[in-house]
């Protein structure tokens, strides 16, 4: 008997330290941030495409400056969507890239918010835009807080064994850089 009750103590040992693996410590308000960032992911995209129109991008420019803002863009809601469920499954495996996927996705979401709040010409969505702005902006700093102070994130995800893909940093440029060189472009014509 004494054997057995040793047996079950080093199956406990095997797993992790408390007897927990990684998907039983998700919980709470980890879940939470889960579902609403999937929410976001599914929303932000449909938000962007519904309420941002061509003409909303034409600036008299030329044709072609009218076409590659839309598609930029759209690369930029698409590129928010695929984040926030690749933050989702990287949290869910407690992979060491995951808290920075999470601050990534939530500054990302505010400033396309932004952007769509910006190039918006029709009055009845920009007042819209305008209500959703500040309440974006309250919910995005209350999750990026959660992630810098949580005790269940600093657990899970101790700062030493935290991580920064190069395939992160490259995803994260393919997908603002298109945006970020129309902006330049709709600048630098706008002076002229």
């Amino acid at each position: 008997m004494i054997r057995i009750e040793i047996n079950v103590m080093n199956t406990f040992a095997d797993k992790k330290p408390d007897g927990y693996s990684s998907h039983e410590k998700n919980r709470g308000w980890l879940i939470l941030f889960f579902l609403v960032i999937g929410v976001w992911g599914i929303l932000t995209p449909k938000i962007g495409f519904t309420s941002v129109s061509l003409s909303d991008f034409d600036f008299e420019w030329g044709y072609w400056h009218t076409v590659i803002g839309p598609v930029c863009g759209g690369i930029m809601l698409v590129g928010l969507a695929v984040l926030a469920f690749y933050t989702i499954w990287s949290f869910y495996q407690t992979k060491p890239n995951a808290v920075f996927l999470g601050k990534a996705y939530l500054i990302l979401l505010f400033i396309t918010n932004f952007l769509i709040f910006m190039f918006v010409e029709d009055e009845q969505t920009r007042s819209d835009i305008f209500y959703i702005l500040p309440n974006s902006l309250f919910w995005v700093v209350s999750w990026y807080l959660y992630l810098l102070f949580s005790k269940q994130v600093k657990t899970l995800f101790p700062k030493q064994k935290r991580k920064i893909h190069k395939r992160d940093v490259l995803f994260l440029f393919a997908m603002v850089s298109p945006l970020l060189i129309w902006c330049l472009i709709a600048i630098i014509l706008s002076i002229l």
